[in-house]
């Protein structure tokens, strides 16, 4: 009995006192709430907006800059490039003479591969389109770490020319061609008049290496390409994996090395000449951090204004585009076009048809996508600012309950209590968002780099932003100042 007796008398262990006590203080709290609803709810909005944006800030840098490559070990997959910062020519591509050089004697990575775009007409019997595609290396696939979904990938010996007729598809085109038929392996399609063997089915995530096109194909060259005449022959682009445990500034020294070899033994004088007016060096990066520069680089400036234009002679380019102006739209001219296109040649493609205004559009969606992501943090400070008034005011109405009491009880009534807290609260506001204003028209001159066709002194947007503020601090001067004039002046009186 005694054993038993001091069990029950025994006192609840830390864990239970806490729970107890976290209990005590969340029904205390939630009566708090219920006391004061307007600060309560302004409270709960700002941790709503406030939460809700950094979790949309972060899940946008995550998908846009932060997530890595879905291949192994992603920090030792590198894009390497030649660089010519003198000339304005910051990134360059590649040349099949590099590639051998680097396969051959660049011991500190895994390997090297080439991919460069390739383009192919599409429906010759008909209405031929340009599809795009990209060449690759045998190599490709094992310096991304990537298996096969279907059938194999590429040879060595498919690099050759005439034995180059072979495609290997990305999962995406294949599902949604050819209905992920499993006995794709085999089949043969034409291109430009070629036909070509389906080897295999690449996984979806070769995809995030953004190599352009659903459809890949050898890279084909012959010797000649190869040959030390042939290095400054800039055309590929390069992806190497450097070797584990192998730090990516030692492997960018021995490619140094190799292109310092290359300089004094090899290279004639106009050539030295050339590579050193444009202060050349061979330079590589994380394929990640390639890929995601200019969405840094939109981040970290926006640069503004009009986008600039260089106009070269016709003779310049081996292609040419058309530009036309007309009054009938796109959809009655295309038609024509194209069969004014066939009359010329049946097998010249047309393709990229669109109006001027959606050209334009495209050049910007760099900027439209940041300029977007701006006007969301813009729209949420707005809120929050809404929020934060409607808050403070609130939380004023609510500790002048004493006050408003004496007021009813001296004779005031409901209509000229609302007034006169209404007025107040709309005085304070007028006076905050006067001040912003100046502090506004006075930061806002160091934007004006920034701003394209608008004045940074747009009386639109500072009378749109003051409306929304003022319209805010009435309804949160209005709402506890009336709520507060039907309480019993005696009930009032007696509020802490």
């Amino acid at each position: 009995m005694t054993a038993g007796t001091n069990r029950a008398c025994r006192p609840p262990s830390a864990g239970v006192r806490w729970l107890e006590q976290w209990g005590r203080d969340f029904l205390f709290s939630i009566r708090s709430l219920r006391r004061a609803p307007g600060l309560s709810l302004a409270v709960i909005a700002t941790l709503t907006l406030c939460i809700g944006a950094n979790a949309t800030i972060f899940t946008a840098l995550y998908g846009l800059i932060l997530k890595p490559l879905p291949y192994r070990d992603p920090g030792q997959l590198v894009e390497i490039y030649n660089s010519m910062p003198k000339a304005g020519q910051p990134k360059r591509q590649i040349s099949v003479t590099q590639y051998v050089d680097f396969k051959a004697h660049a011991d500190l990575f895994e390997g090297v591969a080439l991919w460069q775009d390739w383009s192919f007409n599409i429906g010759e019997e008909t209405d031929p389109t340009r599809g795009i595609g990209a060449r690759v290396t045998a190599d490709y696939f094992s310096v991304l770490g990537v298996q096969p979904l279907l059938g194999r990938f590429f040879t060595m010996e498919e690099s050759t020319p005439g034995r180059d007729n072979v495609l290997v598809l990305t999962q995406s085109f294949w599902e949604s061609n050819y209905g992920a038929d499993p006995g794709i392996v085999g089949k043969v399609i034409h291109l430009g008049g070629t036909p070509y063997t389906i080897v295999g089915v690449a996984p979806r995530r070769l995809e995030a290496c953004n190599v352009d096109g659903p459809v890949l194909k050898p890279f084909e060259w012959v010797p000649q390409q190869g040959s030390p005449q042939a290095r400054l022959a800039w055309r590929p682009m390069m992806y190497a994996r450097v070797k584990k445990g192998v730090d990516p500034s030692a492997a960018l020294a021995q490619l140094a090395t190799l292109e310092k070899r290359y300089y004094r033994e090899v290279a004639q004088p106009i050539i030295r000449d050339y590579l050193d007016r444009g202060g050349y060096r061979i330079a590589l990066g994380q394929v990640r951090a390639e890929q995601t520069k200019s969405v840094k680089d939109a981040l970290m400036l926006l640069q503004g204004g009009a986008l600039p234009m260089i106009y070269l002679p016709f003779s310049s380019y081996g292609g040419f585009s058309m530009e036309i102006r007309t009054n009938r739209s796109l959809a009655d001219l295309l038609p024509l076009m194209r069969a004014r296109m066939r009359s010329i040649d049946p097998a010249l493609p047309l393709y990229q048809v669109m109006t001027l205004e959606t050209l334009y559009d495209s050049y910007l969606d760099n900027r439209k996508g940041v300029m977007f992501l701006l006007g969301g943090f813009a729209f949420i400070a707005l809120l929050l600012a809404a929020v934060g008034i409607y808050g403070m005011l609130a939380y004023d109405v609510s500790q002048r309950t004493r006050e408003i009491g004496i007021r009813g009880a001296i004779g005031a009534s409901r209509a000229q209590i609302t007034g006169l807290i209404l007025r107040q609260g709309l005085t304070k506001a007028g006076i905050g968002i006067a001040l912003g204003l100046v502090g506004a028209l006075f930061l806002t001159r160091f934007m004006t780099g920034l701003l394209y066709d608008v004045r940074p002194t747009d009386p639109a947007a500072y009378a749109l932003v003051s409306l929304v503020l003022l319209a805010v601090a009435s309804l949160a001067s209005y709402l506890p100042a009336r709520r507060a004039a039907r309480v019993d002046p005696v009930v009032a009186l007696r509020v802490d």
